[in-house]
């Protein structure tokens, strides 16, 4: 009795979730201790089995409590996953759309070689053009000398014709006088084409060196581009690597959420058993308090208590093996979904990495559109200089038709080495102002502010720029 009174002041003591363990110890050696003496308290029995129910009620309130916490995070992880598979969607969408600007941007690569081609046939209009001012250098020196011819030919007619035809001195110094204001308009004339030719080679040379800088940013962006082409391809297929991770993740929460139905069910047999446990405990009281009254029967009740008592012990050893079975279910439980919280995580640091990538990948794009439309207006101002230098072209034809009716009119019956003079000018006037000759090409025209379909993001930024500048 007295070691009765000691275990239940030590049940009292200690609080009902926490008495479980030291209870089973106690049991285990009061156990030990009574195996030959076949006595059982039945006050003893009534307070270990009320502490029992209130330590296994208690733990079991304390289970759902953990339980109900499991699954609002359980939800709340759901729900963080939708949210992630959805903004994944959109950045596939804005990928779209890059690629979209970019092979518009090959298409503007495309436009860039054609304009190549025609700064190239521009090249050989000019050299053409630098033959046909050599050969009317070479016409105009032949001119000088046939006029020089002429003069000492005049000369000499006056000289010999002098004392015969008096009456012709004064149409003869008139001639002289024309002569020599054709010998200084002539000597102009090649003053003037000197000096467009040595503008004309002046403004090849920087047309050259600018078609040189244009082709190595030519280069340049085609390699930008392929960068960037290289990088989207890999941003998709980390995406849908993401894509993988997150079904792997829904599948995972639903392997757990079976496993809370199935602890669940458990939790609810052992709670089932407890009853039972308890209801026969209370049986076998009444049995020992009616069989206690029977004085003529001692030995057979003493045996019955001891049957009695053995299936208790037993009965309450399961009940405790059952029990830490459940808690270390509920462990491995909360490890997997500490481990399912950090993987969650792991994701989301994932995302926003990508995230990050994408919006330098844009401003990358928006960079090279940006360039691409510088290359436009310089491409504009080339060929507004070409066609400067097809005017300057036809207004030397134009001097060169002033010069032959000024000529005309100076001398109406010319001699045959100044005609041939003319023909030679007019004809390589007309041969750079032939329909087909490469002078008369016409060019593409480019739009002073091409127009692009840019994308949403793009254009916002653009719009951007512009304000902030």
């Amino acid at each position: 009795m007295a070691m009765d009174a000691m275990a239940m002041d030590a049940i009292a003591e200690t609080d009902a979730p926490q008495g479980i363990y030291p209870l089973q110890q106690y049991l285990d050696a009061w156990a030990a201790e009574h195996h030959e003496i076949h006595v059982i308290d039945p006050g003893f029995v009534a307070a270990l089995t009320q502490q029992a129910a209130v330590a296994l009620e208690s733990q079991r309130q304390r289970w759902e409590q953990e339980q109900e916490t499991l699954k609002a995070e359980l939800r709340q992880a759901r729900s963080l996953s939708h949210e992630q598979i959805e903004r994944i969607r959109h950045l596939e969408q804005a990928l779209d759309q890059s690629l979209a600007s970019l092979s518009e941007m090959q298409l503007q690569v495309v436009n860039q070689h054609l304009l190549e081609a025609q700064l190239a046939s521009t090249e050989e209009i000019s050299n053409i053009q630098q033959q046909a001012i050599a050969r009317l250098k070479l016409q105009l020196a032949h001119q000088q000398q046939a006029l020089n011819a002429q003069l000492i030919e005049t000369q000499a007619r006056d000289r010999s014709l002098q004392t015969l035809l008096n009456t012709m001195e004064a149409l003869t110094q008139a001639q002289q006088q024309e002569l020599a204001q054709l010998q200084t308009q002539i000597a102009h004339d090649r003053a003037d084409v000197k000096a467009y030719q040595e503008r004309l080679e002046a403004q090849l040379e920087h047309l050259q060196a600018d078609l040189n800088a244009q082709q190595e940013r030519t280069l340049a962006l085609e390699t930008q581009s392929l960068d960037a082409r290289t990088l989207a391809e890999h941003l998709t297929a980390r995406l849908e690597q993401a894509h993988a991770q997150v079904s792997e993740l829904s599948q995972i929460l639903s392997d757990r959420q079976i496993a809370l139905k199935h602890l669940e069910a458990e939790l609810q047999q052992a709670h089932r058993a407890l009853q039972e446990q308890q209801a026969l405990l209370d049986r076998l009281q009444q049995s020992r308090l009616s069989k206690a009254s029977m004085t003529l029967a001692v030995a057979p009740g003493n045996a019955i208590a001891e049957a009695g008592s053995s299936t208790v012990m037993a009965d309450l050893v399961a009940a405790h093996a059952k029990i830490a079975a459940l808690e270390a279910h509920a462990a491995k439980q909360t490890t997997a979904q500490a481990m399912l919280r950090h993987a969650c995580q792991e994701l989301e640091e994932e995302r926003d990495r990508q995230q990050t990538r994408l919006v330098e990948l844009d401003n990358q794009t928006a960079d090279m559109q940006e360039q691409i439309l510088r290359q436009a207006q310089q491409t504009s101002e080339y060929e507004t200089a070409i066609q400067h230098w097809k005017d300057r072209c036809f207004s030397s034809q134009s001097d060169v038709l002033k010069l032959k009716a000024l000529l005309e009119h100076a001398l109406p019956n010319p001699s045959a080495e100044l005609s041939d003079v003319l023909a030679a000018l007019l004809a390589a006037a007309d041969e750079t102002t032939e329909p087909g000759s490469p002078a008369l090409l016409k060019t593409t025209p480019f739009s002073r502010e091409p127009k692009v379909d840019l994308p949403d993001f793009l254009l916002r930024r653009r719009n951007h720029k512009t304000r902030r500048s």
